[in-house]
C-alpha cells in the first residue's frame, strides 16, 4: 500500500507541473502579446499585429500539449 501511495503521489506531482507551466505559459503569453501591440502601436507599424499572431499560435499549441499530457495523467491517476 505506500508503494501505491508513492506512485499516486509522483503522479499527482506530474499533474501539478503540468498545470503550473500551462498557467505560466499563458501568462508569458499575454505580457509577450501585449509587449509586441504595444510597439505596433508606438511605431505605427501594422507588421507587429502579424508579428504578434505568430507566437500566439505557437504558446496556443503547446499549451493545448500541456493541458493533453494533464488530462492524460489524471486518466492514469485514476486507473491508479
Amino acid at each position: 500500500m505506500p508503494k501505491k501511495l508513492k506512485h499516486l503521489e509522483l503522479i499527482q506531482n506530474v499533474i501539478n507541473r503540468l498545470a503550473n507551466s500551462s498557467f505560466f505559459l499563458k501568462g508569458w503569453t499575454v505580457i509577450f502579446v501585449a509587449a509586441v501591440l504595444g510597439f505596433a502601436t508606438k511605431d505605427s507599424k501594422p507588421m507587429y499585429v502579424w508579428l504578434a499572431a505568430i507566437p500566439t499560435i505557437s504558446f496556443w499549441g503547446l499549451d493545448g500539449f500541456y493541458l493533453n499530457q494533464e488530462r492524460l495523467f489524471r486518466r492514469l491517476y485514476d486507473t491508479v
